[in-house]
């Protein structure tokens, strides 16, 4: 059982009443077992829907125009327009002083959530609609945000 953005007040208590009965009530149904329980801040996350507006959308609109693969495009694009984490590492062979370097780029549109995310969809929109000249429709705006199923 997941509960989200659950607000807990200046005096450290969760602040609605039903939402501290649900979690309890839930801990209750957990009796006798070990169980991971995770508390963390809360953060916006993007929901499948809006990940899937990307790809079935934005990115097939792309593709079918360029005739690149999505994922290729994919890569296009979180190239162009997420900021570059460029590293290199190195490794040294201890018994021969060999070293080698190798560059490595980790960024992933994966760890965009919430507005992060809609700002680079949006990006990815704006590219292909004034370079391209290619339109997408405008997504249904619950696709950016996940279903709040928690209650504050």
């Amino acid at each position: 059982m997941r509960f989200d953005n659950v607000f807990i007040d200046g005096s450290g208590v969760i602040a609605n009443r039903d939402v501290a009965d649900d979690i309890r009530d839930t801990l209750r149904s957990f009796k006798g077992q070990h169980c991971d329980v995770v508390i963390e801040p809360h953060r916006d996350r993007r929901s499948e829907r809006a990940n899937a507006y990307l790809w079935g959308v934005v990115y097939k609109a792309i593709a079918e125009y360029t005739g690149h693969p999505a994922e290729a495009v994919h890569e296009a694009m979180v190239t162009k327009f997420l900021p570059s984490e460029a590293q290199r590492l190195s490794f040294f062979e201890r018994t021969t002083g060999e070293v080698l370097e190798v560059d490595i780029n980790p960024r992933r549109s994966s760890k965009l959530t919430g507005t992060a995310f809609y700002d680079f969809v949006e990006e990815v929109r704006a590219f292909a609609r004034e370079f391209l000249g290619v339109e997408t429709p405008d997504p249904d705006p619950e696709y950016w945000r996940a279903a709040a199923k928690s209650k504050v």
